[in-house]
Order: structure tokens, then sequence, then C-alpha cells
């Protein structure tokens, strides 16, 4: 994902996993949940999620609640068998600033990047 949303489109600028969970620890920060990446772009932070196998639903509403109050939007890329499940969860969000897309997605499938009110 890093690969496409920075250097092949160059939408914004890639934080890990890693680099997130060691950002939190030096601000004292403890997360439940810490997403995949960050794409920092213009218009502001997208937590991407990548899906490759379903989580229980629960687990899964709690990391949309997680990342939805924290993050101006959350992008999931998932396997298409997953899609329909996500989108559900995405739906029920209290936010609305989830999107669901195949993983691996075209850039035609790629959400439009959010912007800043």
């Amino acid at each position: 994902m890093r690969l496409l949303l920075e250097r092949e489109l160059g939408l914004g600028e890639w934080e890990c996993e890693r680099s997130i969970a060691r950002r939190h620890a030096e601000q004292g920060g403890r997360r439940r949940h810490l997403p995949d990446g960050i794409l920092s772009t213009a218009e502001g932070q997208i937590a991407i999620e990548v899906e490759l196998t379903l989580k229980n639903r629960g687990r899964l509403r709690e990391i949309a609640r997680d990342s939805g109050n924290t993050y101006q939007h959350v992008w999931y890329f998932a396997r298409p068998t997953l899609i329909p499940t996500l989108r559900t969860m995405a739906a029920e969000s209290a936010w609305q600033n989830i999107d669901v897309c195949p993983y691996p997605p075209t850039p035609a499938e790629l959400p439009r990047l959010p912007r800043r009110a």
C-alpha cells in the first residue's frame, strides 16, 4: 500500500505502524489499536488498514470506533470476500469517515482525498 499511495500516486507521506507505535510511546500515549499506516496529505491524515483475514465483528467495530474518532479519514483495503462485512461496519460508524476498497486497488478504486472544511 505504501508503494502505491506514497510513491506511485504521490498522495502523501506514509508513516508505518512501527513508527506510529514509537511516536505514541514517546508521547506517553497508549492506544488499543494502531493503524497499519498513516498517510499524511495536504488535506489531513488518513488511517490505512489492510484486512486480509476477517476479524470478529466486535473487534472490527472497536477498531473502527477508535480509528474513526482519532483520524479524519480511514481507508480499509480488503480482499473482495471481506468487503461486504467491512462496508456494513463502515456504514454503522458514527463518524461516517470510513471507506472500503478492494486490495490491491486500482487507482480508480481509491476514495477521493478528504477535503478540509
